[in-house]
């Protein structure tokens, strides 16, 4: 696990877990965020589950559809029986095209899609519409 804080934005202190198993994209995910959030950084689904069974709170999920060790629904479920909420802020990156099965997860999931190749200016639009719900229900507490 990789953890990183530079930011100093407005949006700051909102804590973005990343999770990708590819360490190229991992590292430009990292990069592409590690600006304007708190960036902690695992390489698998296994890793990430770990860290927040430990205690670990996050505001934005960013991971793979499918990583070596586990899928997206598995990650997330798991998610969702330490942290609801991150469950269902969550951006999710996928490298083809959706299946059936996969459009009706994450129409129930209410998860954000991304396709591969990614864009870094895209990457962080999708990244702040999560972490402007996140903040927002911060203050909702």
């Amino acid at each position: 696990m990789d953890r990183m804080n530079v930011s100093t934005g407005p949006l700051a202190n909102i804590r973005v877990l990343v999770v990708e198993d590819d360490p190229d994209l991992l590292h430009s995910i990292r990069e592409a965020l590690v600006h304007d959030y708190r960036v902690t950084a695992c390489v698998s689904g296994h890793e990430a589950l770990q860290a927040m069974a430990e205690g670990q709170r996050f505001d934005v999920l960013v991971t793979a559809l499918r990583l070596l060790d586990m899928d997206a629904r598995t990650l997330l479920d798991g998610i969702e029986e330490h942290d609801a909420t991150l469950r269902r802020n969550a951006l999710l990156i996928a490298e083809q095209r959706l299946s059936i099965e996969d459009e009706e997860f994450v129409d129930e999931g209410h998860a954000r899609v991304m396709f591969a190749p990614l864009r870094p200016l895209r990457l962080r639009q999708e990244v702040e519409a999560l972490a402007v719900h996140a903040a927002r229900l911060m203050l909702a507490i």
